[in-house]
């Protein structure tokens, strides 16, 4: 198994500019044979607990959710396991 560990800088609060840093770093780890694609704790939304984020609960669940969904269909359409 080979596996990649993507240590690339989130946008802090942007999970959408972050998201799509990863998206290039999931086809560049693929395209090098990569079997998995490990991204930094908290990666999408750059997440502090003093964040503005952090105390509006609502939109952090949102936010996490549109997570979650984005990295399962990157992983689906590179051909990697969620």
């Amino acid at each position: 198994m080979e596996i990649c560990c993507a240590q690339i800088a989130s946008v802090f609060e942007e999970p959408d500019t972050s998201l799509a840093k990863a998206e290039n770093a999931v086809q560049i780890a693929v395209e090098s044979g990569a079997d998995l694609v490990v991204f930094p704790e908290q990666f999408p939304t750059g997440w502090d607990p003093v964040s503005t984020l952090f105390f509006r609960r609502s939109r952090w669940a949102d936010s996490q959710a549109m997570v979650q969904d984005c990295m399962r269909i990157w992983c689906l359409d590179s051909g990697l396991t969620p």
